[in-house]
């Protein structure tokens, strides 16, 4: 019996030793080719119309246009043309609320003042000055769009003046007077217009007081 057992236990060993052996298998290598898949490139034509001709080779698409550069001559530093046109601006505004002042403003804003000035006698000085008030306290001045430049026009016209009337009696002063409001201006008119327009008028009644009393 114990021998029986014996070789009943053999042949099982045998038994799963040989089917062991059938079902292993060796272990695949992974390659790199394996991982990647070829993905075929596609290829995308596009095709105009037919409507390509000899002087337009890319059809109705593109259209080429030729063009011309004119090349001005520019002072560098020169600001002059500036402000002509900034003050040809301000003229233009002055006269669409006043045009009954053209020919006032037209003196008022020219690029030869002071020998314009010097070649009018007294009383018509005086005619431009008093024909100035109309401007400086008209409620339309607000409404220029370029006032801040119309009220430097006149600070400059009345500067002139002023040094025309240096040998006037009381009158000396008005020299220092401007020069001070023109540089206040250009300093601060921004932060403070409304002062700079009530002391521009105040000092504009002074000196014309002071012409009425000297004639």
């Amino acid at each position: 019996e114990e021998s029986e057992k014996a070789n009943n236990s053999f042949d099982y060993f045998n038994t799963l030793s040989r089917t062991s052996s059938f079902n292993t298998s060796p272990i695949p290598i992974l390659t790199t080719s394996s991982l990647t898949s070829k993905v075929p490139k596609k290829t995308v034509t596009l095709l105009l119309p037919k409507k390509r001709k000899r002087k337009k080779p890319f059809g109705v698409h593109l259209q080429a246009e030729k063009v011309s550069i004119i090349h001005k001559d520019h002072h560098h530093g020169n600001i002059s043309s500036q402000v002509r046109n900034i003050q040809y601006q301000a003229k233009c505004d002055l006269v669409e609320q006043f045009p009954s002042l053209s020919t006032t403003i037209n003196l008022l804003i020219s690029d030869n003042l002071r020998p314009l000035l010097l070649s009018l006698s007294p009383s018509m000085i005086g005619d431009l000055v008093f024909q100035l008030r109309t401007v400086l306290f008209s409620p339309l001045l607000l409404m220029v769009q370029s006032w801040d430049v119309v009220l430097c026009v006149c600070i400059r016209f009345l500067h002139q003046v002023s040094l025309i009337l240096q040998s006037v009696e009381n009158c000396q002063h008005f020299h220092q007077v401007w020069v001070e409001l023109q540089d206040k201006c250009k300093k601060c008119f921004y932060q403070h217009q409304v002062e700079c327009l009530t002391e521009v008028r105040a000092a504009y009644i002074d000196m014309w007081c002071k012409m009425v009393e000297a004639d």
